[in-house]
């Protein structure tokens, strides 16, 4: 019975509460903004030409682009123009990142960033003074600069590194999600085996009838120290022009002969670390039984090796016939040589025993066994170094009128847009990787016939092969000249001598690599000769190369400004970046997007369609189109980029887009007629009902003091309600049987709640209705209630007259927050409708509760740490007051840091106690106390309200605790307590205790002291059991008087006492 009146005014209180909140206000939130879009200014980077990202192949795991330790390398990036207006001021900035995001610097300890000023007005520092709209930075290869303005060479030490490259535009850019690339590259060491021969003494050809000296070097070089070992290299002297050919000793090398080069030396050539044969045993002599494990292998051997950066060379001699006329060449080529190392083809499997079992004995059934990788060491046979381009070579000769041309060179020349527009980027040669797309076939010919001969016309015939299917051929092209895309221009001349001839030439043809690995052969031939080729060792080259394909690389963006509702026409614009293609002509751009129904389809008004010509179209780069219902909320929209050669990339946006339906309904016999046009998100059809309810009179409306009488009552839901987040606008208008010269006025009452005004002045709709409208742009849908149509003006609909002049939290213990504020004017202008609303959002949730517009305070409670963004206003059922104060608290639950405070020494005093306390951290605490109790207690489970306590400033470095008056010996104990400017309070760990000792010598005198170095008895004085008892009986007897007062002759009476 005693909960009974508490409890019902609680109740009183929540229902005065909720009957005053304004809950269309308190549904108020802020539409989305408008989405991204891409404006007059925006430069960007496409990609990073060099160095190329590293990657790993899929099928085999082999690391692909690398760079090589110790390599230059370029920086090379696409820059365009994507906005309408000229770009004329820009920075570059290059910067090399270590794998753990650090700047790396170089041997002096400088980081290894550069600043490029490439566009701007001055001519002298600049390059560049301005780039026009939809143009590419130098054609859409620009190598970034140093300080000097020469292109950045970075000599590359062994490692993993991060490339970024970003721009800085200070002539304007209003997107700078693309002014920043980066690629990853893994820097590698590298091993290379040099074939050299050359003519003794130096010449480009041998001339006349010799003999001719001759050399051959094989050396070797890397990025770090090594050795090769058994260098096999094939010497080939051959021509029909050719008599003898001889080494140093006088062996006949005329033909094919095979040589292993090297010095010899005595090297290790096999090492099993798990067996390695040092482990004498015991008895410590090598060779008996129980020595350790030991691999029989384990050794050394006599090898032929040339060292790093050492060579060896061999010397010999040909004689031409010196009746002939002709020509004869010398050339050598690697053919393989061997490694020693802990390579993957040293691995071996096999059992150890790693217990012996039950029986202890090494050997038995009963061992536990398990495979195990023993990493030995071991000479591999290698076929190929890391770079292949001097693994051969050869000089010729000739004797007599000798007529010869041949290729010197052939390389694959790069860096093209898909129509072949451009200068070339990059020339690869045999045995490397290079782009598929595009390409020029280079070849450089020569005039190597003796003084005098030719001219001679020629052409060039390249083949392009594919090397894993059966060499078939791909291509075949014929060329003379290459007038453009490889410097320097060239147009057809004779190779030889005079006016009309030069000794070298340049053919090229241009071609379409696919993904694959393919062979160029490149052949030269006279055309129509006096004299045929008399040599046809050095009519062609061979280059094989593999093509690899680079997926494009984009960015989709959302180019619609604002919110998007259904109707609308959205659209999307993509950055696309093909390294083979850099204009991206060839790419093809295919559009999907999910739909309401969860199922992925085509977006055909951008996607690839049929061109009328038997084929497709590529698609849009920007992609404009309508949205229905089907597009509503939030639903992924992508774009799949293609190249020509089956590269693919896709992103995604998410849109959103609100749906936007008109709900109708009628009451009064359909004299009134509800439209409601909601934007909202969600897929459902929104709907609304109505119907006639009963009639009001005399209702007081907002802060009108006259009663109102309605026209129409209507009884309105919706089929859904959606919350702020949820909705875009709200627009429900009422039609309704009226006279343009009566107020009219349009209300909503949430049940249980006070008329909320709508609309308070009505509009004429048709010669014989009248039209009401509420709109509103923050709030959730209309929930179910009453929509009222007032013959009554609205009344002045003002708001509170008074605002809030200032608003604060005050943490509290316990992760209480006192919100409190003061009003404008002291508040005296607001009237009893008027309220203090206090809106608090935390973790994304949002409370709003109104309290009476003479309160001071509102409490929140939190838990420790949580944050709580504070809003205070003024409000009625017209809205707030303008005037809003909002500040962001924190919780303050708990004393954090907690203080670090001990006992220290205690000092025993007549009267007190005199602790000494060490702080060594004061924590988050400002104030300490240092409390007792006679018995022993678990402080963490108390408060000092529980116990006995001195406070003292968290500064002092004592307290005195007076000495409590005891008669008999008793033990206290002491602990610290600490809180902080919150209240909050925690137990800290340290404790100590005191003994205080009773004595009372002459308890009639009571003249003594109790102290703590004295002990005593004590006792109740004999007279004091005397007045005890006295009190006792007086009391006794004045109850009895007052009880004999109610008697027979009171009955019934109410007594005071």
């Amino acid at each position: 019975m005693k909960n009974i009146v508490p409890m019902t005014l609680i109740l009183l209180m929540f229902a005065s509460v909720f009957a005053n909140t304004a809950w269309i206000e308190m549904n108020e939130n802020e539409m989305d903004g408008a989405a991204d879009g891409r404006a007059d200014d925006d430069v960007g980077i496409l990609g990073i030409l060099e160095p190329r990202a590293t990657k790993t192949d899929t099928m085999t795991g082999e690391l692909r682009n690398t760079v090589k330790a110790g390599d230059e390398v370029n920086f090379v990036v696409s820059v365009k123009n994507h906005g309408t207006n000229n770009v004329t001021e820009m920075n570059i900035e290059a910067t090399i990142y270590l794998a753990d995001g650090t700047v790396a610097t170089d041997f002096a300890g400088n980081d290894l960033t550069w600043l490029d000023a490439v566009i701007c007005d001055d001519a002298q520092s600049c390059p560049v003074q301005s780039l026009a709209a939809g143009a590419y930075l130098n054609g859409g290869s620009y190598s970034v600069r140093d300080a000097s303005g020469a292109a950045i060479a970075w000599a590359a030490p062994l490692g993993a590194y991060t490339i970024a490259i970003e721009l800085d535009v200070m002539s304007g850019d209003d997107d700078i999600t693309n002014d920043e690339f980066t690629v990853d590259i893994t820097v590698v060491n590298w091993y290379d085996i040099a074939i050299d021969l050359e003519w003794n003494p130096s010449v480009e050809q041998a001339e006349g009838a010799g003999p001719h000296d001759f050399t051959l070097t094989v050396s070797t070089d890397g990025s770090e120290e090594w050795s090769a070992r058994s260098v096999v290299v094939d010497l080939m002297i051959t021509g029909a022009a050719l008599d003898t050919a001889v080494d140093g000793d006088g062996n006949d090398i005329k033909g094919t002969t095979t040589h292993e080069t090297g010095t010899s030396q005595i090297v290790d050539v096999f090492f099993n670390e798990s067996a390695p044969c040092d482990d004498p045993g015991p008895d410590n002599i090598t060779g008996t039984a129980d020595d350790g494990p030991c691999d029989a292998r384990n050794g050394n051997g006599s090898r032929l090796v040339i060292d790093y950066q050492d060579s060896w060379t061999y010397s010999g001699t040909v004689t031409p016939d010196a009746n002939a006329n002709g020509g004869y060449q010398v050339e050598a080529a690697l053919v393989n040589y061997t490694l020693y190392g802990a390579a993957a083809e040293c691995q071996e499997s096999g059992e150890v025993t790693i217990d012996n079992g039950p029986d202890g004995i090494e050997g038995t059934e009963d061992d536990i066994r398990e495979i195990r990788t023993f990493m030995n060491i071991c000479e591999v046979p290698v076929e190929t170094d890391d770079n292949n381009s001097n693994n051969e070579d050869k000089i010729t000769g000739f004797i007599g009128s000798y007529h010869n041309i041949g290729v010197s060179s052939l390389v694959i020349a790069q860096g093209y847009d898909s129509t072949g527009n451009g200068e070339a980027t990059s020339m690869r040669g045999d045995q490397d990787e290079i782009d598929v797309g595009f390409s020029r076939l280079h070849a450089m010919v020569e005039h190597r016939g003796s003084s005098g001969t030719g001219p001679y016309d020629w052409e060039v015939t390249f083949v392009v092969t594919d090397v894993y299917d059966n060499n078939s051929v791909v291509a075949t092209y014929t060329a003379d000249e290459c007038p453009a895309g490889v410097a320097p221009p060239y147009t057809h001349l004779d190779l030889g001598e005079g006016l009309t001839a030069q000794p070298a030439g340049y053919a090229c043809s241009s071609h379409e690599f696919d993904s694959g690995t393919y062979k160029i052969t490149a052949t030269v031939a006279m055309v129509n000769p006096t004299n045929p080729d008399e040599s046809s060792v050095d009519d062609s080259q061979t280059a094989t190369v593999e093509a690899r394909n680079h997926d494009p690389v984009i960015s989709l963006s959302l180019t619609s400004e604002g919110d998007i509702v259904v109707g609308d026409i959205v659209s999307f614009d993509v950055s696309a970046f093909d390294a083979e293609d850099i204009t991206g002509e060839s790419l093809t751009y295919s559009w999907s997007r999910i739909t309401t129904d969860s199922m992925s389809v085509d977006i055909g008004e951008c996607s690839p369609s049929d061109d009328g010509a038997g084929g497709l179209t590529k698609g849009e780069r920007t992609c404009a189109v309508p949205v229905d219902g089907s597009w509503a909320t939030t639903l992924p929209v992508t774009v799949k980029v293609t190249d020509p050669h089956g590269g693919e990339a896709s992103d995604k946006v998410d849109l959103k887009v609100w749906n936007r339906q008109v709900a109708e309904a009628t009451a009064a016999s359909d004299a009134v007629s509800i439209s409601y046009d909601l934007t909202y998100m969600a897929v459902a059809d929104f709907s609304i009902t109505a119907s006639d309810s009963a009639a009001i009179e005399g209702v007081l409306l907002g802060n009108s003091e006259e009663g109102a009488d309605s026209v129409y009552v209507i009884d309105y839901a919706p089929v859904t309600n959606y919350g702020p987040g949820d909705v875009g606008s709200n627009a429900l208008s009422i039609t309704f049987p009226g006279s343009s010269t009566e107020d009219y006025s349009l209300w909503y009452q949430y049940p249980g709640q006070d008329w909320i005004l709508l609309d308070g002045e009505a509009e004429q709709d048709g010669a014989t209705n009248m039209k009401l409208e509420w709109v509103n742009l923050t709030s959730g849908t209309l929930n179910n209630g009453l929509l009222g149509i007032f013959n009554a003006a609205a009344g002045t609909g003002a708001v509170p007259a008074n605002g809030v002049s200032n608003a604060i939290g005050v943490n509290m213990a316990g992760g209480l927050i006192a919100v409190q504020w003061t009003l404008e004017n002291g508040g005296v202008d607001l009237l009893s409708g008027d309220k203090i609303q206090i809106c608090s959002v935390t973790n994304a949730n949002e409370t709003c509760t109104s309290v009476d517009k003479d309160a001071t305070q509102h409490l929140l409670t939190g838990t420790h740490g949580q944050v709580f963004d504070v809003t205070v206003s003024v409000i009625n059922v017209n809205g707030a007051n303008a005037n809003v104060k909002t500040f962001t608290t924190t919780a303050d639950a708990e004393v954090s840091p907690v203080p670090t405070t001990t006992f220290g020494s205690i000092a025993n005093g007549s009267t007190a106690w005199t602790f000494t306390i060490t702080t060594a951290d004061a924590g988050n605490a400002v104030k300490l106390y240092v409390c007792w109790k006679d018995s022993t207690y678990e402080a963490s489970q108390l408060t000092p309200d529980d116990l006995s306590c001195q406070p003292m400033d968290i500064a002092d470095a004592s307290v005195d605790i007076t000495k409590p008056s005891v008669t008999s010996e008793t033990v206290y104990h002491f602990s610290i307590f600490a809180e902080d400017s919150s209240g909050n309070v925690v137990a800290l760990s340290d404790k100590t205790t005191q003994i205080r000792y009773g004595e009372l010598d002459d308890p009639g005198a009571g003249t003594d002291t109790l102290d703590d170095d004295k002990s005593g008895t004590t006792g109740v004085p004999t007279w004091t059991w005397g007045v005890i008892i006295g009190i006792v009986v007086v009391a006794f007897g004045i109850g009895a008087f007052i009880l004999s007062r109610g008697g027979e002759g009171g009955e019934g009476k109410e007594w005071d006492y």
